[in-house]
């Protein structure tokens, strides 16, 4: 994909202007670069992961921070409890277990959707979710690039709802996928984690993937 240097994401008080204005986000790691490599990003992004936080910081000049969904967890929960929000991602089978762990886990949503809906019917679900309904907080965990190419056609809605690209972050956060440890992610050994369980994934996803940031980041 390719990504604007312009639309970065460059501090957490930008990235809560942007969901107070109820605008959409999503976010760039190394493998974002490398997977539909024709699909221009016109949307705000964060940088996930520490290639892409240091490249921009060189490219800007100025320190960019590393603003994952883990990261920011604690806002992100917030948010569904000052907003309605709903969840569209992952397996039919997962979605009980969602909707039990996100009460125990501080979450509030109203609706969970699976990830395996086609782009009409989404489209449809989120006209009434968000004008009848008053949804204005949606995450959006279907995969890269799946999930931008369902928000451009979603662009409609921007400034109705924040529609927040999270990729497997929910399910991470509510322990029903492989957890990331704010540790980790804070001192830069989520890649430690990632190689112990995923060696294959981690090395296409980052070795492999590293020149496309190099050659989509414009």
């Amino acid at each position: 994909m390719i990504f604007r240097i312009k639309n970065c994401v460059v501090s957490f008080n930008e990235l809560q202007k942007l969901v107070r204005e109820k605008q959409f986000l999503t976010y760039a790691n190394v493998n974002s670069f490398r997977i539909k490599t024709d699909l221009n990003i016109k949307f705000k992004y964060t940088a996930d992961g520490w290639p892409v936080a240091a490249y921009l910081s060189f490219i800007k000049r100025k320190k960019i921070p590393k603003l994952t969904c883990f990261r920011i967890e604690n806002f992100w929960r917030a948010q569904t409890h000052e907003k309605k929000a709903i969840v569209i991602g992952y397996e039919e089978e997962l979605l009980p277990g969602i909707i039990v762990q996100a009460t125990k886990h501080g979450w509030k949503f109203e609706k969970v959707y699976n990830g395996y809906y086609d782009h009409d019917q989404y489209i449809d679900i989120l006209r009434r979710e968000v004008f009848q309904n008053n949804v204005e907080l949606v995450f959006l965990g279907t995969g890269q690039p799946n999930q931008e190419l369902l928000m451009n056609r979603l662009a409609f809605l921007e400034g109705y709802c924040s529609i927040v690209a999270c990729g497997a972050f929910i399910l991470q956060s509510l322990k029903l996928d492989t957890p990331l440890s704010l540790k980790a992610d804070k001192f830069g050994l989520t890649p430690l984690i990632r190689f112990k369980t995923r060696p294959l994934t981690l090395f296409k996803r980052t070795f492999l993937s590293l020149p496309f940031l190099f050659t989509s980041l414009k």
